[in-house]
């Protein structure tokens, strides 16, 4: 998945949430993972995945 259609997912999810953000960059996307009052919402690791994606991490790939 290329990185424009990464950033459009997140996005699409923050969208379909109610989320009020729309993120344009990796920045944005670091901002909204690093604000831990994010974690309650159920799209929070939907969209860690995606910016682990998006920086060439394999999500099968151990710890």
């Amino acid at each position: 998945m290329d990185e424009r259609r990464i950033f459009d997912k997140i996005n699409g999810i923050l969208e379909d949430s109610d989320y009020p953000v729309e993120i344009s960059d990796i920045a944005g996307i670091e901002e909204f993972l690093n604000d831990v009052d994010n974690e309650k919402y159920s799209f929070y690791g939907d969209i860690e995945g995606l910016y682990n994606k998006l920086l060439g991490y394999d999500e099968d790939e151990g710890e």
